[in-house]
């Protein structure tokens, strides 16, 4: 398995991103809203050239697996994100304070091991939230993509 995960990392840092709501607010209230979301991941994934290993959106946060090819694209990257969603959500709920806080959490992933872990730890996220009680059936993580190997133009496998 190890063998398998080192050509992820090939010279290139992983980070484990985390973004929560801010005061908790539930902020992916129903399908159209984490399409949404999962829409604007792809479309920023193409255009930072960002790898993505594993991720999780659930109602109130999105957890990310992200390689970049430079560390300096992360904030674009999440700061495009959370922006355009922020937009959206606005416009949709007629909410206009601060969904987001300003900053984001952010840790490097510097073995193989530690890759294994996180996605692991991202992929049960609906689990340990008790959202869901099968990791897999849960549709809005890397999960079930990764189990039934299918492709979703949004995980690097």
């Amino acid at each position: 398995m190890m063998m398998a995960l080192s050509q992820f990392l090939n010279g290139y840092k992983c980070y484990y991103i985390t973004q929560r709501s801010r005061r908790e607010r539930i902020i992916f209230r129903d399908h159209k809203d984490f399409g949404f979301y999962f829409r604007l991941l792809n479309k920023f994934k193409n255009k930072f050239g960002m790898k993505i290993f594993a991720f999780c959106i659930l109602p109130r946060s999105v957890d990310l697996i992200l390689q970049p090819k430079d560390k300096k694209d992360l904030g674009p990257f999440v700061g495009l994100l959370k922006e355009q969603y922020r937009q959206y959500y606005s416009g949709k709920y007629e909410y206009k304070k601060e969904i987001w806080p300003h900053v984001f959490q952010c840790e490097p992933i510097l073995t193989d091991a530690d890759l294994a872990l996180g996605i692991k730890t991202i992929e049960f996220r609906p689990v340990t939230a008790e959202i869901s009680e099968n990791p897999v059936s849960y549709p809005w993580s890397s999960c079930s993509y990764r189990v039934f190997n299918s492709r979703n133009g949004l995980l690097d496998t």
